[in-house]
C-alpha cells in the first residue's frame, strides 16, 4: 500500500476530461485534490497556480461557467498542484489558445 501512495505521489494526470467540479471554484478545486496529496500550504500553492495559468481574476467563480480552454488551463494546474515528477497529459492542447500552450509548454 505504501509503494502505490509513493507512485500516486510522484505521477500527475492530465486527461480529455477535466476532472474537475464544475459548481467549484478554481481555488475549491486545486484546494480539494491538493489535500488529497497532502500538499504544504495548499491554498498559497492553489492561489499561484491560478495566478500562473492566467486565471486570476476568475480564482472564485464556479468552473461551470468557463469556456473549454479556461478549464483546461485549471486542470492543467490541478495535474501539478502536488509538483509531480512525472506527467501524463492526454491532448493537452484541446481548447487552448497560444498564450496558454506557451504556458503549458
Amino acid at each position: 500500500k505504501k509503494n502505490i501512495l509513493d507512485i500516486k505521489q510522484l505521477l500527475g494526470y492530465l486527461p480529455h476530461s477535466s476532472l474537475l467540479y464544475d459548481h467549484y471554484s478554481p481555488l475549491e478545486n486545486l484546494v480539494f485534490f491538493g489535500k488529497m496529496y497532502r500538499v504544504h500550504d495548499v491554498e498559497q500553492r492553489a492561489i499561484r497556480l491560478v495566478n500562473e495559468v492566467g486565471l486570476s481574476f476568475f480564482l472564485n467563480e464556479p468552473v461551470k461557467n468557463f469556456s473549454r480552454g479556461m478549464i483546461q488551463r485549471i486542470a492543467i494546474a490541478r495535474a501539478v498542484i502536488h509538483e509531480p515528477e512525472i506527467l501524463l497529459l492526454d491532448e493537452p492542447h484541446t481548447g487552448l489558445d497560444q498564450g496558454a500552450i506557451a504556458i503549458l509548454n
